[in-house]
């Protein structure tokens, strides 16, 4: 029985050691809720020890503390399976929409057969002894690949034999590859055994459990030897097993497992390995988490908290810079120093993960290479930032710099060098969750994937090597220089790439260089800054806030104001806050600042310390500064700034801009209030641009203060900015509505989308005008935009992600009841409701309107574009599906108001019939209303839809192109008119009536007589009037007379009036034995009609 809580556990002191593990709306009010909480933190136990291997948690569990280094050279055999083939298959699924899903369902169903076959090879492990280490365990997966570890008596045996059943059980994945349309797959495994460092390394806020040693180099190698279907082992391990299983020599020492044909295993799966028993008190129940959850990535725990039972972990499709680092050095230490390689181990990935955390990036492993170790490295998953490849790349050159220290390592057996190696690639992964239930991780998986661990490989010792996709989202700070392309495996063309030879410029890292059109909409803005700049040449300090959301054009109002500033005679300084720390070396820093300091005032010097101190420097405290405290300290630190500004705007007046304040700290926040309060007579304006939420300064009270809020553009500004950058004077409309609809006002999202219609072959020039050239629905989101709006997402809490993502598939407006119908988490009202809250104060998606239900919009439409693009297809399928049905119940009395939205949902679900029922009503509809391009578009896919399901060329088929065709003629497409009518007449064949087939030939023979080609429209004309006398109905039928009349009306425009005429009076002569009704009188109009014109 789990120990009781106290009473009142909801008090803040008694719940700072569990609250981090329980959801925002956990509700702590109710009589059970001793029980719910630890009911809660058990199924949170159980789902995060599924994330680390079984040892790990043992050790830990043993009482291993968080942060606490530990090593041990133990012994063990190492079982590297991966599977050849798969890069060729995922190239294949990559270009279908649920390619992916297909991709990880297929390895995950992989990963979940082969570790219970190792478990069914292992009898060992299952048993009650939770107190010595399995015989197996998986240590990580990779991609398509996994590493297993077998130890224990025989653990050689166990690894081997666990590769036979392996293999054994390799065709039926095989046959689901084939089913996707692979053409070959097969599993090679590279085993060896022998002594490793066992090692948990980190501090208490991030732990990494490593295995690192010569004999994981000899797994990979074994790995690289074995063909498919084979089974290589290295040379410890043939020792071990060398007269149990026959073998045969291999290349490079190695030698392969002869174990005969493959034969399908069809034994029932073995039962699960026994569970780790959570502990049973509370108090050590949360010290188990607290020393488990630094193993887990950024971001994973709050996924599981919200459902620890189901974790929400999404998987996505998102575009993420990833970085691989080949470490080497590192396992000839090992071999010579043991244990004792720990302690450096720490430092190397202590100072690597402190580099990568300072650029909000994700050390994902650390895994086994042929040679040295490998790191992977996410920048973009699971939290998206708009400068990715930047900080990727920042942070490599940190990451070599920071290798200095280890590269001569003098000790008792030597000296030994690291040296490291790194490939950089962007582009979009799957980024989830692969395995089984009982053992997962968090990873990527794609080409791009592929392509970076291919540049690492490349790459020399100090090298890194970039690819032109990662190169050209840089800006010009860095030092990129091209090298010869690259052959690699998986690319048919060359790769172009780069190499980076360092940083260009100093101070803050800068924006990509947009291509700029004229500043548009902002005339009152910027004369309200030209007045604060005229007033600080006076000798009036100025303070001015220009506040906007992300691109909503900042950045360019400032730019203008630093221009005209400059124009005036004043100095500009340009500073930013950004989400890393940006370093010059130490030394170099001590001189740049002694310098400031003397220049401005030789006393200053002796204060250096307590700036160097600030800058995160080291100088020797002086007699001034030995005795000060913290609090005097910060007040002459403020005191030195504010002079340095002073004297600076004395030698000229100034403009100092910091940028990008909702990212500032609070130390900064607080010298900027300081500075921004004693401006005095200054001349001097400061100016502070931030975006809506974040970290803001406290200046509203000042009278020398102003606000300028950006908006969006207006829909005429934005098509003046449109208009500035493709330098025209005008824009055809069809381009205008593409502009202001992906746009919507922002003036980065104009530009950017106005370059990507140029980029992508979108637009043509003719005669100094641009028309729109393509499918406008092929135009794909700029990296660019898709970056910032991917960054805003992933900064939201988890709960209200999820609110988003689900919200962006019902559409751009959405009610609160079709959200709270289709969720796919139990949630209750109170809970979606502040979700939704969140979503609006951030000002993503605000409240449009309360009646009758709640209609919230997406205040962008590239927001929830790339909300929705990240969903996996499946995922996307299945809210589709749920949004359809949920509309068709709902609305029955009124169900063909929602043809198109259920046409819309169902069509993109897995439910197929009713997708194409409705979108044949819809595209119905829409023709009768003369919605053409709507008309088109559902008619269009109906006959895709038809295809899909195995009906061409059927009587529906026929009955869906003849409706296109007769729409293709209302807006001129003659030529595919005519085409749609011949192909309905050949699927139709003789199921059409005879009245029905000279309908068609007649609107073929119209169809010509419309471009003027008489000639041809006689004759088929001719054709539908001999098919509707072969009928004794179709002979006495108003098609009859439509046909007579339409061949008068043709000899009209040949001037053979007798024919006409003849035609026309025999057309009216028909009628008249017809029944009075309104066609027929409508028939009888356009006959006497026809006369009167003759």
């Amino acid at each position: 029985m789990p120990a009781p809580l106290k009473k009142h556990v909801s008090a803040a002191w008694s719940a700072a050691s569990w609250q981090r593990y329980l959801p925002p709306d956990f509700i702590l009010a109710a009589d059970d809720e001793q029980e719910r909480i630890m009911a809660h933190l058990r199924d949170v136990w159980q789902a995060v020890q599924t994330y680390l291997p079984r040892r790990a948690v043992r050790r830990l569990l043993s009482g291993l503390a968080p942060g606490e280094m530990w090593g041990e050279m133990t012994e063990g055999t190492f079982l590297f399976a991966d599977i050849s083939g798969f890069t060729a298959l995922a190239e294949r699924l990559g270009a279908l929409p649920d390619g992916t899903e297909k991709l990880t369902a297929l390895i995950n169903n992989y990963f979940t057969a082969m570790l219970q076959v190792a478990a069914q090879s292992c009898p060992e492990m299952i048993g009650d002894d939770q107190d010595r280490d399995p015989a197996f365990d998986l240590l990580k997966f990779g991609g398509d690949a996994m590493l297993l570890l077998f130890s224990g008596p025989h653990h050689a045996r166990l690894a081997v034999q666990a590769a036979i059943h392996m293999q054994q059980n390799m065709p039926a994945i095989i046959r689901q590859a084939q089913a996707l349309g692979a053409a070959s797959l097969g599993m090679h495994i590279g085993i060896n055994s022998g002594r490793f460092l066992d090692a948990h390394v980190g501090t208490p806020r991030v732990m990494r459990k490593v295995e690192v040693g010569r004999t994981l180099n000899l797994t990979a190698l074994a790995e690289e030897v074995a063909s498919s279907g084979q089974i290589a082992i290295g040379p410890d391990t043939y020792e071990a097993v060398s007269g149990w299983i026959e073998t045969s020599p291999a290349a490079q020492g190695f030698y392969l497992v002869e174990y005969g044909d493959m034969e399908s295993a069809d034994a029932p799966p073995p039962p699960a390995p026994p569970a780790i028993d959570p502990p049973h008190t509370l108090d050590d129940l949360i010290a188990a988490l607290d020393t488990m959850v630094p193993y887990l990535l950024p971001g994973l725990l709050e996924k599981i908290i919200l459902a620890p039972r189901e974790p929400v972990v999404w998987a996505d499709l998102k575009p993420v810079t990833v970085l691989f680092a080949n470490l080497l050095g590192l396992n000839e230490m090992v071999e010579a120093l043991g244990e004792g390689v720990t302690a450096i181990m720490d430092r190397y990935l202590g100072a690597v993960s402190e580099i990568v955390s300072r650029y909000d990036g994700t050390f994902n492993k650390m895994d086994l290479a042929q040679e040295g170790d490998k790191l992977l490295i996410l920048f973009g998953a699971p939290q998206a930032h708009e400068d990715d490849p930047q900080r990727a790349v920042r942070a490599a050159l940190e990451m070599q710099e920071a290798l200095r220290p280890f590269t001569k390592l003098s000790t008792l057996q030597g000296t030994f060098s690291l040296r490291q190696r790194m490939g950089i690639h962007s582009g979009t992964v799957f980024a989830g969750n692969v395995g089984s239930p009982a053992r997962k991780e968090y990873t990527v998986m794609g080409d791009a994937v592929n392509l970076a661990a291919r540049l690492m490989a490349a790459a020399g010792a100090g090298q890194i090597i970039l690819s032109r996709e990662t190169q050209r989202r840089l800006n010009k700070a860095f030092d990129c220089r091209p090298l010869s392309a690259l052959r690699v495996k998986g690319k048919a063309e060359p790769v172009p790439v780069y190499q980076v030879a360092g940083l260009l410029q100093e101070g803050f890292i800068t924006r990509r260089a947009a291509r700029h059109g004229e500043l548009i909409g902002r005339q009152r803005e910027i004369e309200i800054l030209k007045a604060a700049a005229g007033r600080a040449l006076g000798g009036e300090g100025q303070v001015v806030s220009v506040i906007g959301s992300a691109g909503v054009g900042k950045s360019r109002l400032v730019d203008e104001l630093a221009a005209h500033a400059e124009s005036l005679g004043m100095g500009v300084l340009r500073g930013g806050c950004i989400g890393w720390n940006n370093e010059d070396r130490p030394a170099q820093r001590q001189e740049k600042l002694r310098a400031v300091l003397k220049t401005t005032d030789p006393a200053l010097v002796d204060w250096a310390p307590i700036v160097a101190a600030v800058l995160g420097l080291a100088l020797p405290e002086t007699f001034l500064t030995r005795a000060l405290n913290a609090k005097l300290r910060k007040e002459r630190f403020f005191d030195i700034v504010s002079q340095l500004l002073e004297t600076r705007a004395v030698e000229s007046p100034l403009l100092l801009i910091f940028e990008d304040l909702h990212w500032a700290d609070p130390i900064s926040l607080e010298l900027l209030d300081y500075v921004a309060r004693n401006l005095g007579d200054s001349p001097l304006l400061l100016l502070g641009i931030r975006r809506p939420e974040g970290a803001r300064p406290q200046w509203d009270d000042l009278a020398h203060h102003q606000v300028i809020h950006l908006n969006e553009l207006s829909r005429k500004e934005s098509l003046e900015l449109a208009v500035s950058l493709l330098q025209g004077t005008s824009l055809p409309p069809d381009l205008e509505a593409i502009i202001l609809e992906r746009a919507q006002g922002n003036p980065f999202y104009v530009e950017e989308v106005t370059h990507v219609l140029l980029d992508q072959g979108h637009l043509a020039r003719d005669n100094g005008q641009y028309r729109l050239v393509g499918d406008p629905s092929a135009i794909e989101i700029p990296d660019t935009i898709n970056g910032v709006v991917m960054s805003r997402i992933d900064s939201l809490d988890e709960g209200s992600r999820t609110v988003l993502r689900v919200a962006s598939v019902i559409g751009r407006q959405f009610l609160y009841g079709v959200l709270k119908t289709i969720y796919p988490q139990r949630i209750t009202a109170a809970a979606l409701r502040r979700r939704l809250d969140t979503l609006q104060r951030v000002d993503l998606t605000p409240l449009e309107d309360i009646e009758p239900d709640m209609r919230y919009i997406f205040k962008h439409i590239l927001t929830q574009e790339v909300a929705y693009e990240s969903l996996l297809h499946a995922r996307r399928r299945d809210l589709h599906g749920q949004v359809g049905l949920h509309y068709e119940a709902a609305h029955q009395q009124e169900l063909e108001e929602y043809y198109d939205l259920l046409a819309y949902h169902f069509g993109r679900s897995a439910y197929r019939d009713k997708a194409l029922e409705y979108t044949i009503h819809a595209a119905d509809r829409s023709k009768s209303a003369y919605a053409n391009d709507a008309a088109i578009r559902h008619y269009s896919a109906a006959l895709e839809l038809l295809e899909e399901q195995g009906q061409p060329r059927t009587r529906l088929w026929a009955d869906v192109q003849f409706n296109l065709a007769e729409v293709y003629i209302h807006v001129g497409r003659y030529e595919e008119a005519i085409s749609g009518y011949q192909s309905a007449m050949e699927a139709a064949g003789q199921n059409w009536s005879a009245e029905q087939q000279s309908r068609t030939l007649r609107k073929i023979g119209w169809t010509f007589q419309l471009q003027g080609q008489y000639a041809q429209a006689l004759d088929w004309l001719l054709k539908a009037k001999k098919v509707a006398e072969s009928d004794p109905a179709a002979a006495e039928s108003r098609q009859m007379s439509r046909i007579l009349a339409d061949t008068g009306a043709v000899y009209i425009r040949q001037a053979d009036f007798e024919k006409a005429i003849n035609l026309i009076e025999q057309s009216l002569e028909l009628l008249s034995r017809l029944p009075q009704d309104a066609e027929r009188l409508l028939d009888e109009g356009w006959a006497y009609t026809r006369l009167g014109v003759v």
